[in-house]
């Protein structure tokens, strides 16, 4: 039976790629009044290569509050987004995943094995989200 953070996880990747796909525009989210205080920038390289297409997720450590996440472009930089109408993120420690996942026809977010699995269920990736601007880059293993 998959965990609460694993059901969240899935649902939250195909939420992303959904938006993603269709390009981030005016599909409403229920907005939380307190927004976020941060922005997050940064690159994911693998095997010194930028990762192209994948999605970065930061959940809050705690299990509370609300996450953000990012897709990378061709030169493997993400920003994040807390909604599909504002970007940015709230300052805090986060548990960070990185996945290639890709929507599948039935919904559901299936990857394509290229970024290992590691760093997609319990990551090993934690961060510290400072209040104004931060970049924070990834160095992904391929194993």
């Amino acid at each position: 039976m998959p965990s609460r953070r694993d059901s969240f996880y899935d649902r939250r990747c195909a939420f992303a790629i959904c938006l993603g796909l269709l390009g981030i525009a005016g599909l409403g989210c229920s907005a939380d009044p307190h927004g976020p205080d941060a922005t997050v920038t940064g690159t994911v390289t693998q095997a010194g290569q930028p990762l192209v297409d994948a999605m970065v997720a930061f959940e809050p450590a705690a299990d509370k509050g609300r996450g953000a996440f990012g897709l990378t472009d061709a030169q493997g930089r993400y920003e994040l987004r807390f909604d599909s109408q504002r970007m940015g993120v709230k300052s805090g420690e986060y548990v960070v995943y990185i996945t290639d996942a890709q929507l599948a026809d039935d919904g559901a977010a299936r990857t394509t094995g290229r970024i290992p699995k590691k760093y997609g269920e319990n990551s090993p990736l934690q961060r510290t989200v400072e209040p104004g601007g931060n970049t924070i880059d990834f160095v992904l293993e391929s194993k």
